[in-house]
């Protein structure tokens, strides 16, 4: 196998680069790293950095790669740290010209995004059998670690029928969203039908070590579901698979100061208040107040807001009985410990 000029080399890991485009009349390449394991089986790829200011999928690949024991591997990963390197470099979500390098890999050569797009699809993706696209949210916010299912319409799934494997990976939260044309788990698996599961995690240009290592313990999960390595599945007790609903969106009514202990994750219940943004130039106090009982999936990492501006939403939970924290309209998938599984805990 072949990336680049990075060449596999059974019982090692390789190391090059991939020419994608041009800019400014220099090349750009891509780091590209290629573990063999002795053995032969699955080939495939985990990448990070589809938008440039997502720090925490960059860094958990690199984690993931500096903790690979190839010596214990089966099979072939191709590793992408960075797939969009010069939104990265500029701490910019898209290439330039405000291109989303992930809506890209529907169209033709042309852009210096979809030229990106077209020879991660060509030299990548055509030569692996499953993918593993690790991201996080922008600048502003983070999000609650989650993997992603595509489905559509009339929730058939359409990225690869990744539904179980985003379970298996083991984040507390499966999210279902209906995919975009463009975007790389979309288009593998309607042009190759190759699956590539999205995993969603932290965010506000901040590194998130728990939540990291909980995308490390999904990778290993997925390589031990994949017959490429060996050892125990970590899994939460629970997991709830959430349908394709919008969350509760809290916007701020004052710009002003944000104040807000409450951590990602954190249980919460109507009526409760979970902080405040303050104006210092008006003095104005803006109390944020809990509409439901649910869980904080994605929440501003940064103190300064404006009015109108996203705060935080909450996943709700409808009918807490006795505020349990077992969602009643979510699907419920409970964990045992057992002989090829291990219970951690819960970020809940």
């Amino acid at each position: 196998m072949k990336v680049g000029t990075c060449i596999e080399k059974r019982g090692r890991i390789t190391r090059g680069s991939l020419r994608v485009g041009t800019y400014k009349r220099n090349p750009v390449k891509l780091p590209v790293y290629i573990a063999a394991g002795r053995s032969s089986g699955k080939t495939i790829f985990i990448s990070g950095g589809m938008h440039g200011d997502e720090l925490n999928g960059i860094d958990l690949v690199q984690q993931f790669f500096h903790s690979l024991d190839v010596s214990k591997l089966k099979g072939t990963i191709v590793i992408l740290p960075v797939l969009n390197i010069l939104g990265y470099r500029a701490e910019r979500r898209n290439i330039v010209g405000n291109q989303d390098l992930n809506r890209s890999f529907s169209k033709g050569y042309g852009s210096l995004s979809n030229n990106v797009a077209n020879k991660i699809f060509k030299d990548v993706i055509t030569q692996c059998s499953f993918g593993i696209d690790c991201h996080g949210s922008g600048t502003e916010s983070a999000l609650f670690p989650h993997t992603r299912v595509h489905i559509n319409k009339k929730r058939i799934c359409t990225g690869g029928c990744t539904v179980d494997i985003g379970a298996l990976f083991g984040t507390e939260v499966i999210m279902e969203r209906e995919g975009k044309p463009g975007m790389m788990a979309i288009e593998s698996f309607k042009k190759l039908n190759v699956p590539i599961l999205t995993v969603e995690l932290g965010g506000g240009l901040v590194l998130f070590k728990k939540f990291i290592q909980v995308g490390l313990m999904g990778i290993n999960n997925l390589l031990m579901h994949h017959h490429m390595t060996d050892g125990k599945l970590i899994l939460p007790r629970f997991q709830y698979h959430v349908p394709d609903v919008e969350r509760d969106a809290y916007i701020a009514d004052v710009e002003g100061i944000l104040k807000m202990d409450k951590k990602l994750g954190s249980y919460v219940h109507k009526g409760e208040i979970l902080g405040e943004v303050h104006n210092p130039l008006d003095e104005r106090t803006d109390k944020i107040v809990a509409k439901a009982c649910g869980i904080i999936f994605s929440k501003k990492i940064q103190a300064k807001v404006e009015k109108g501006e996203r705060i935080l939403s909450i996943l709700s939970i409808k009918g807490c009985k006795k505020h349990r924290i077992i969602p009643d309209q979510f699907k419920v998938i409970k964990n045992k410990e057992g002989r090829n599984v291990k219970i951690r805990d819960s970020l809940v």
